[in-house]
């Protein structure tokens, strides 16, 4: 994200929040998570508990 020229403030809010959503949030490890990435958590507790985690999709 360095070096990046945006055309509005509305455009680099809309790339800053796309990029936290796709990449940051997917890949950093979270100490709340068990320091799993979001998707690595998920996806442990799909398989260790899948009616549990199906539920709360529901």
């Amino acid at each position: 994200m360095q070096d990046v020229h945006y055309k509005s403030p509305e455009q680099a809010q809309k790339e800053i929040v796309k990029y936290i959503e796709l990449y940051y949030t997917a890949k950093v490890m979270h100490s709340s998570l068990e320091y799993f990435s979001p998707s690595q958590f998920t996806a442990k507790q799909l398989i260790n508990n899948p009616r549990r985690f199906l539920r709360r999709l529901i």
